[in-house]
């Protein structure tokens, strides 16, 4: 079952898919290739609440790197604001505002603090092969109808093929 992660502070930009990076202070635990759901928050609901599912996302590159590399390089820090989901003209594009923001949104955290980069891909986007397939957390990203062949029966097409009929 795939973990959770809350994208509380910027749902707007998950649900817009215009954030494919986040940083986190913890999530040491975390590696590329592992399927998570975003979620509109995972802590703190009260009595009755749900969890809201926002959608899958692959995680395709982690790795610890101080916060402060966002203000020490900025053709780096405004690259990752924009891949934060904050592009031009968004006061969070500027990576001074952006780490502030990160600060003081997390407990403890300081510019120099190490955390957690992670990247991702969202799994629900439409297959390429067909019109009514999406892709989900099945290996490889495979769509649920086609598994990327563009077949509509692979499984069964695989097995025409091994056995020299046509599919």
């Amino acid at each position: 079952m795939a973990r959770n992660m809350s994208f509380a502070l910027t749902t707007e930009q998950f649900k817009a898919r215009t954030k494919s990076v986040t940083r986190r202070s913890g999530w040491l635990h975390a590696k590329a290739g592992d399927i998570v759901c975003g979620v509109l928050k995972s802590q703190g609901l009260k009595p009755g609440e749900k969890i809201e599912r926002l959608g899958g996302i692959l995680l395709t590159d982690v790795r610890r790197e101080p916060l402060r590399r966002l203000t020490d390089d900025l053709d780096y820090g405004f690259a990752e604001t924009t891949r934060e989901g904050f592009p031009e003209g968004h006061p969070l594009h500027w990576p001074s505002e952006f780490v502030t923001f990160f600060c003081d949104s997390h407990k403890g955290c300081e510019p120099d603090s190490p955390v957690t980069r992670i990247e991702y891909g969202y799994l629900d986007e439409p297959c390429p092969y067909c019109a009514d397939g999406a892709r989900t957390g099945l290996p490889g990203n495979a769509c649920e109808n086609c598994m990327n062949t563009g077949l509509k029966y692979p499984a069964q097409s695989a097995l025409y093929i091994q056995q020299g009929r046509e599919p």
